[in-house]
């Protein structure tokens, strides 16, 4: 409830700024940006959660590639866009082990809360659910 109060805070403080920009987004960057938060959602409710991010980046980078390709025909073209493929999975790959480790540090939060609430050294916010259990100070990295 309080995260709900914050999030409508910040859509109340910001909302001209998002519509400011939207304005002078180009319209088709719109669409995109829409369509793709529709196909997640969809993916979602489907329970098959694809990373669009992944997809996108990928099918962006091959286009660019091939229009790098037709501007400049040769060799080091072609040797540029593998460089850049390459950095682009690097990146990709970092970027999935960092949110992996992000989803195991909440994990281990929660559960580290959960254990503390059931050993009764600390007090659950929400006593409907115990893993939302308030840990002292102190215990858990932030």
């Amino acid at each position: 409830e309080e995260e709900q109060e914050q999030l409508a805070d910040m859509a109340q403080r910001y909302a001209r700024d998002a519509a400011r920009l939207m304005q002078r987004m180009p319209r088709e960057l719109l669409l995109l940006l829409k369509t793709n938060d529709c196909l997640r959602s969809v993916d979602r409710e489907l329970g098959q959660p694809v990373n669009s991010f992944y997809i996108t980046a990928r099918a962006c980078s091959r286009a660019l590639a091939h229009a790098r390709s037709q501007a400049a025909p040769g060799i080091s073209t072609s040797v540029g866009n593998v460089v850049e493929r390459l950095r682009l999975e690097w990146r990709l790959g970092l970027f999935s082990i960092a949110a992996s480790l992000l989803l195991l540090k909440d994990r281990l939060q929660a559960q580290a809360a959960h254990a503390l609430a059931v050993l009764g050294l600390a007090t659950p916010r929400n006593p409907k659910r115990p893993s939302d259990a308030a840990v002292p100070a102190g215990l858990l990295p932030s």
